[in-house]
């Protein structure tokens, strides 16, 4: 397993934290920034061993291509409050994210 610098973990958190899912990423093991997307998919390649002993593979890949597709919350959050500035319409999109959880 590799070793990673606790300053390239905490810049990796950093840009994470500010840009998102739809930034770029730092790619911890040689530190080149890198789309979330192709960040991600080179993780899922890297535990895939362990994801088809555990027969998750399918379920890991389609959850993730359902988040890029869709957005994570904060995404979600932004794009309601940009569509008309109002602040309702970010408590109805978190309404409607949490009853979709429960269901």
């Amino acid at each position: 397993m590799p070793v990673v610098a606790e300053d390239t973990l905490r810049a990796a958190y950093w840009k994470a934290a500010h840009e998102g899912i739809d930034g770029a990423a730092i790619d911890p093991l040689d530190g080149r920034t890198v789309p979330v997307e192709d960040l991600l998919t080179r993780l899922i390649d890297r535990i895939r061993p362990a994801l088809d002993q555990l027969d998750d593979l399918a379920f890991v890949t389609d959850t993730v291509a359902a988040l890029l597709a869709r957005g994570n919350g904060a995404r979600r959050q932004l794009d309601a409050f940009r569509t008309r500035g109002q602040l309702s319409d970010v408590v109805g999109e978190l309404a409607e994210a949490t009853l979709h959880t429960c269901r």
